[in-house]
Parts: structure tokens; C-alpha cells; sequence
């Protein structure tokens, strides 16, 4: 048995472990000793009291919006509270849904909203399948909703981006998806070393590991196409198998991400996790301004996604190149400006004869309040008479 069975086993008691402690220990042990998955929980609650978002109050975005909008969110989602608060600054008729209602779709389609706004879920592959279905409904509906088909079909799946980045011609990050034990031992006996392996769902580093040679991968590959595999932090009911996903290691790459909300661009590095190669879930951002390429190559995949609220992760290897590594409907901000330019919290608006840059800190209420209003100037482009 090799170690990747008991290490899935293990994780799988540790998470039902903690999960059988009452709510109220759990969160008393997170807020002391930031214990759990949730690492970044003290930030959601700074994010908006710094002392520069207090200094640039004024660069805050402004409402009321002008459209009746729905927001489906799980009332103990992360995003929940940050969502009504946005709402509540901004001013306007929003109608908040729980997705878990068994009345959902009709309260949605009955709701008289403008456009609807969904926050999926990627924490069980249940509630993935059933948000998705929410959407689609939304869509086949003809109810403006965000995330897009395109985002939704992105959304924490790395085949599924991987075969649309290549479709499109975008650069990504090189990626392989086994179904069959036997084709992923041919490959991994040949492949060149270390490689990625990374489940098809999960965020902040949770299914990514690094293997340094085959006979590791190999195991790996065992695990998760003739086993189990319980990636770190999911619900210990929740396994995965049945696909193995990899990727190389790019040596002295550095991640990179742009965001964009409407007409507001930011970019940011990430550094990486202590084990030295990990930037996704390690909590470290260098906020300066990486370069004006960064925010090029951002607007690039995103015009060719279609994408008007979203962010892009890029690869940048030390000679300029990019690949995306990853995009996401939506991401977190805990910070409330999420790029600095020489030092100085600043926003991005894309012009015609390029970028400009001003002292800002508008991504408060993690970032909702800009995407409240990115999503209200959506739909009035939607409704705006056509030229002529």
C-alpha cells in the first residue's frame, strides 16, 4: 500500500475529526490560533478598516444601482455577509436567494429581477452539480446571469479550462487528464520531473501536489484512478477518483493575478506557501504593480473569454512569458485595494491609447461592491438601444 493511501485516509479522519466538534469550538479555535481551512478569516474582517481604505473612502463605488438584481448565496457562505453589506452601501433593489430553498427556481424565475448573480460553490461535488444546474436554469431561462456559460464551464474544473484555453489559442499552462490507469503510467514513466498533479476541483492549493519522480506519480495515479483520494480540507464524504490531472513544474515561474470588474483592472504577485513551491492557498501577495504587460496580458484572455467581472492567474517564467495558469469567475479579495503603484494603493481603468492609473481602494466588501456594480452596468448595456 503505498503512502498516498494513507495519507488520504488520514486526511479523510482529521477532517471528519474536526467536523464533529461543535460550530462554536471550531470558530473559537480558527479565531485564536487561525487553525482550519479558512485561513484567511481575520482579513475578511480587516479588509475594510485599514487605514488607506479609510484614507481613499471616497474612491468607494457608488449607487444606487439602477437594476433589480438576484444574488443566490448560501447564507453561511463566506461571501454572504461581505454580499449584503455591498448591497446595503450601494443602495438599490436586490433580492438575496438561498439556493438551498427547495423553492429556488421558482422564487428566482417569479423574483422580477433585471439579472441574477450566482455564487457557485466548488466546496462537494453536489453542490457544484446543483449550483450549475441553477445557472444553466437562469440561462436556458434567458435571465442575464453571471457567471457566463463560458465562466460556469471554466469554474475550479482544470480539464475543462484547459481544453477551452486551447481551443481559443490561449497560452496555459501544458495539461493532461488520465481516465485510464494504464495511460497514466505510460506517461508518467517518461515524463520529465517534478510534475503538478492536481485533483479537477479545488481552491487555495487544496488538490495540488508536487511529485519528484515516477514512482511517486505513479502511486499517485493509483490512488486517484483505482482508489480514493481526499484532497486536503473536503469533506471527508466528498472523494475524489476516477481522473488524474497533471502538469509541469515551471522552475522560477512566478505567479501572477489580474482581476478585472467592470471598467476596474488591479494586478498583483503571489508569493509562495512555505513549502516553497506553492503559491495557491499560501496567503502571501506582493501588491506591486508586476507591469503594465501583466494587465495586457490579462485584458487578452479575458476579451477572448468574453469575461466583464472575473480574474486570470498567470505563470510569468523569468525570460517574460505567460501562460494562465488558472481563471475564476470569482476569487477572493481581502484587501481593499488589490494592486499598489509605487507603493500607492491605485485602481486601473483600459483606455484607448492605453492605461491609466489613480490612488484608490475601491475593492471593499471583498471585492462585491465592485462586482454589484460591474454586473449593474452589464445589464445596462444589455438594454441600451443599438447604434442608429
Amino acid at each position: 500500500m503505498n503512502r498516498y493511501v494513507w495519507m488520504a485516509r488520514w486526511r479523510r479522519a482529521k477532517e471528519r475529526a474536526r467536523r464533529s466538534l461543535p460550530t462554536s469550538l471550531r470558530s473559537w479555535v480558527k479565531a485564536r490560533t487561525g487553525l482550519g481551512h479558512d485561513r484567511w478569516e481575520a482579513r475578511r474582517r480587516i479588509a475594510d478598516t485599514e487605514p488607506f481604505a479609510e484614507r481613499y473612502r471616497a474612491t468607494r463605488p457608488r449607487g444606487p444601482l439602477r437594476h433589480r438584481i438576484g444574488v443566490t448565496v448560501a447564507p453561511d457562505h463566506p461571501d454572504a455577509a461581505a454580499l449584503r453589506a455591498a448591497a446595503a452601501e450601494l443602495g438599490g433593489d436586490v433580492t438575496f436567494l438561498d439556493p438551498d430553498d427547495p423553492g429556488w427556481a421558482e422564487q428566482a424565475l417569479e423574483s422580477g429581477v433585471d439579472g441574477h448573480l450566482v455564487r457557485l460553490r466548488h466546496g462537494t461535488y453536489p453542490e457544484r452539480s446543483l449550483d450549475d444546474a441553477r445557472l444553466a436554469l437562469l440561462h436556458l431561462r434567458g435571465v442575464p446571469a453571471w457567471p457566463t456559460p463560458t465562466e460556469a464551464y471554466l469554474y475550479e474544473d482544470k480539464a475543462r479550462a484547459a481544453w477551452l484555453l486551447a481551443a481559443l489559442e490561449i497560452p496555459h499552462v501544458p495539461t493532461r487528464t488520465f481516465v485510464r490507469f494504464a495511460d497514466a503510467a505510460a506517461y508518467l514513466a517518461d515524463a520529465s520531473y517534478p510534475l503538478v498533479v492536481k485533483t479537477r476541483i479545488g481552491a487555495g492549493g487544496s488538490g495540488v501536489e508536487r511529485v519528484d519522480g515516477a514512482r511517486a506519480a505513479t502511486d499517485l495515479a493509483r490512488t486517484q484512478l483505482l482508489g480514493r483520494w481526499q484532497r486536503r480540507a473536503a469533506d471527508p464524504r466528498d472523494v475524489e477518483f476516477g481522473s488524474f490531472t497533471v502538469q509541469p513544474y515551471l522552475r522560477d515561474a512566478r505567479e501572477i493575478r489580474v482581476i478585472r470588474a467592470g471598467n476596474a483592472w488591479f494586478a498583483h504577485g503571489k508569493g509562495t506557501a512555505r513549502d516553497g513551491w506553492r503559491f495557491s492557498g499560501s496567503g502571501v501577495r506582493d501588491w506591486e504593480l508586476p507591469g503594465v504587460r501583466v494587465l495586457d496580458a490579462g485584458a487578452f484572455v479575458m476579451d477572448r473569454l468574453g469575461m466583464s467581472c472575473g480574474a486570470v492567474d498567470l505563470l510569468e517564467t523569468p525570460d517574460g512569458a505567460w501562460r494562465v495558469l488558472e481563471v475564476q469567475a470569482w476569487y477572493e479579495g481581502f484587501r481593499a485595494s488589490q494592486m499598489d503603484v509605487q507603493g500607492v494603493p491605485s485602481v486601473a481603468t483600459r483606455e484607448a491609447d492605453g492605461w491609466r492609473f489613480e490612488p484608490a481602494a475601491p475593492h471593499v466588501h471583498r471585492g462585491h461592491a465592485l462586482r454589484l456594480v460591474a454586473f449593474d452596468q452589464h445589464l445596462a448595456a444589455l438594454t441600451a438601444p443599438g447604434p442608429g
